[in-house]
Parts: C-alpha cells; structure tokens; sequence
C-alpha cells in the first residue's frame, strides 16, 4: 500500500489543519500539522486514512482511522481482532 497526502490527489482546493500549542505539560511548543493521506494502489480497498502528525515540520505520530465497521476490517485482515 502507498499512501501519499490528499492535497497531491486533490490538489490546491485541500487544506492541511494546523495547531500552535505553548505551555502544555504534555507537549513541547510549536506547530503540529495534520496531513491526511491516502492509499493510491488501485489494488487495495483498505477504506482507511492515515493521518501524520507533523511537529515543526518533523513527523512525530501517524494515526489510523478507518470508517468502516470492525467486522469489515476483521474480513480484509482475513480474520478476527482477538487476533491481530
């Protein structure tokens, strides 16, 4: 699977969401961008975005989310997520 950022599918109309954060005990200071990104293999249906997490311009998290129920994922993975 590649995934590859919406705006190269999408182009100048996407909009990539960023967040400035000073002063928190959890995370250092400065910007963190989302940049949502997609699976182009024609190939795959993984109906799934993976989202990078950006801080300063270095990718510090990735977040998985797919839309589709767990059953779907339990049948593309081939089986049940007791055992994944």
């Amino acid at each position: 699977m590649e995934f590859i950022p919406a705006g190269e599918i999408i182009g100048e109309a996407h909009q990539v969401r960023t967040v400035k954060i000073k002063q928190s005990p959890q995370l250092p200071d400065g910007e963190y961008s989302f940049v949502d990104t997609y699976c182009v293999d024609p190939e795959c249906d993984c109906r799934k975005t993976m989202i990078q997490v950006m801080h300063n311009g270095k990718l510090v998290s990735v977040i998985n989310y797919g839309w589709e129920s767990a059953t779907f994922y339990e049948n593309w993975m081939g089986g049940s997520s007791k055992n994944i």
